[in-house]
């Protein structure tokens, strides 16, 4: 009974998920992210028991493993079958994951730079500014989410097809890009300092590799957003994810 069992229990896990062929690379891919940062916080944590490291650094690191663990979070959630649940959980939380990333790289730009003035900006201002940063995408979420609650569309998969439908989000591709406005202005932010503190050296060349970093996201968003205006709307969901 114990193999019976095991495959009853996977086939009920199943349910859960989209039937579409990009589901499982989407799921290993996310898995293996998540283990790898969870590896790295217990490593970092470890390294912090037996020193006593600048609470700045681990207060920003902390938050940037945050929000990367909850971007690969919501790559899991575009795989679940659709439900006003997922769907509100999309539409605020990848905002949320994303702010929380750029949000930190720009307030340790804003940090460096100050820092190469000969102004030490402290940690609680730090914090006041990351905490600004991400409330205003918090407010956008919400204020979206009770103006237009989230609902599940059956869509036809090719126009003006009766054969089979397609069950997905109200919340168009369009829509969910709208969404995401607030998170391209801190890209676009976090891309004007990284020019303005390209020859800062503190912190072994750290502004460098920020630098280097958003220029890979602004290459990458370009990439999945083009994808996803021509892939057909089945396909757009892997786009996001």
């Amino acid at each position: 009974t114990g193999p019976a069992s095991s495959v009853a229990t996977y086939k009920e896990l199943l349910k859960h998920f989209k039937k579409e062929v990009w589901v499982i690379p989407v799921l290993i891919a996310s898995g293996i992210i998540i283990l790898i940062l969870t590896i790295y916080e217990i490593f970092l944590l470890a390294k912090a028991v037996n020193k006593n490291p600048s609470r700045r650094h681990l207060f920003l690191g902390q938050m940037l493993l945050a929000g990367l663990l909850a971007c690969s979070g919501m790559a899991v959630v575009h795989t679940l079958l659709p439900t006003n649940v997922t769907c509100a959980v999309i539409r605020l939380g990848t905002g949320l994951a994303y702010s929380l990333v750029y949000s930190t790289l720009l307030v340790q730009l804003v940090f460096l730079i100050s820092l190469n003035s000969g102004v030490y900006l402290p940690a609680s201002s730090q914090s006041l500014l990351l905490s600004f940063a991400i409330l205003i995408q918090l407010v956008i979420g919400v204020q979206w989410l009770v103006s237009a609650p989230p609902d599940v569309a059956h869509l036809p998969l090719t126009p003006g097809s009766t054969e089979g439908t397609l069950i997905t989000c109200a919340t168009l591709f369009k829509q969910q890009l709208l969404g995401l406005l607030y998170v391209v202005f801190l890209i676009l932010v976090v891309v004007l300092l990284s020019f303005k503190s390209r020859g800062v050296r503190e912190n072994y060349r750290e502004a460098m590799y920020v630098g280097l970093t958003i220029g890979f996201t602004v290459a990458i968003w370009i990439v999945w957003i083009l994808a996803g205006f021509i892939v057909p709307t089945r396909y757009q969901d892997v786009c996001s994810a």
